[in-house]
């Protein structure tokens, strides 16, 4: 049996078109389908409602309060509900093909803890002209091939996983693994970034996984611009501006903090890859917030990490881990 997670959060643009495409598939086994859902507003809920009701997919839902994201945890809820002995993990902005669970199925192998993680091509459309179903939105993705030369991540992916760093291959958008005991992330992961990639890191050094990239598993990553527009130019503010500055500083402390999280999970491993980012992160002495500096290009990496905790402490930032364990275990 293959267990389905969807993760969800205000993704109300999008679900449509996933559920649609989950509807489709040509795998004859038996699965079931679990969203959960990181605190969206109830407009996520009624599309699951519609779509219980519009499809005969064994469908369940679990909540959870929205106090930031917390993506580990709302993933780790759908695990503990799981009864298949593969689960598989897709977002909510990820419209798949029909063979979409047979590729993962048939990249699994009998008998061996394995990691499987998909690919994705990217489309980003207008809001205001949504394509009716399915069938128009990977018309309109193969015109983006076309137009703009989109490719898969698939060579890039399969390049880490070929590496001694195989979990840098790892994409939470899209993966599967067998049910097992390490199959849980750590909920100190809150905000974006890092948490797919340390769950990758720990079920391939500490529980005997096996990592392959199958391009078979392509997935449409969807992303609807919602803004409002006027004759298709943005329309932004100084407080719209504003309030976005200060959610981007936001994210890019979170996302640093992963990072660090990272790092001392496993403090054998060589996580420069992932770290590399950080030598680009500055904190901003009138504000006080962090910003990020693409021209920025011969700082020292082990000096700007190490500036990062000393930030981070100073402030009273938790990121040294504790135990890691699955609340209700």
């Amino acid at each position: 049996m293959i267990s389905l997670i969807v993760s969800v959060y205000e993704h109300t643009a999008t679900l449509g078109w996933v559920f649609e495409a989950l509807s489709t598939q040509d795998y004859k086994g038996r699965w079931e389908l679990i969203v959960v859902d990181d605190g969206s507003d109830p407009g996520v809920l009624a599309l699951v409602k519609e779509a219980s009701w519009r499809y005969t997919t064994d469908m369940r839902y679990v909540w959870q309060p929205d106090a930031g994201h917390r993506l580990a945890r709302s993933r780790n809820n759908g695990i503990r509900m799981a009864r298949g002995e593969l689960i598989i993990f897709l977002d909510g902005d990820m419209v798949v093909r029909s063979n979409f669970l047979s590729a993962h199925a048939a990249a699994q192998v009998a008998g061996e803890k394995r990691l499987v993680v998909g690919t994705r091509e990217r489309l980003s459309i207008r809001g205001d002209r949504p394509p009716q179903d399915i069938e128009a939105l990977f018309v309109l993705a193969d015109q983006a091939t076309v137009i703009e030369g989109m490719t898969s991540e698939y060579k890039q992916q399969e390049g880490w996983a070929r590496s001694r760093i195989a979990w840098m291959a790892m994409s939470g958008a899209n993966f599967s693994a067998t049910a097992g005991s390490g199959l849980v992330y750590n909920e100190m992961f809150v905000g974006w970034g890092s948490e797919d990639r340390e769950l990758a890191c720990s079920l391939i050094r500490r529980h005997g996984y096996k990592i392959a990239v199958s391009d078979a598993t392509r997935a449409l990553h969807v992303k609807v611009e919602t803004r409002p527009t006027r004759r298709g130019v943005l329309v932004t503010t100084a407080a719209s501006q504003a309030a976005e500055a200060i959610k981007e500083a936001e994210n890019l402390f979170q996302t640093i903090r992963n990072k660090l999280v990272f790092r001392h999970l496993h403090p054998t491993e060589d996580v420069s890859a992932s770290m590399r980012m950080i030598a680009n992160c500055l904190v901003d002495p009138r504000t006080d917030t962090w910003y990020f500096d693409e021209e920025l290009t011969d700082r020292n990496l082990a000096e700007a990490i190490q500036a990062a905790e000393s930030w981070m402490d100073s402030h009273g930032v938790q990121y040294r881990p504790g135990r890691r364990t699955l609340p209700g275990a």
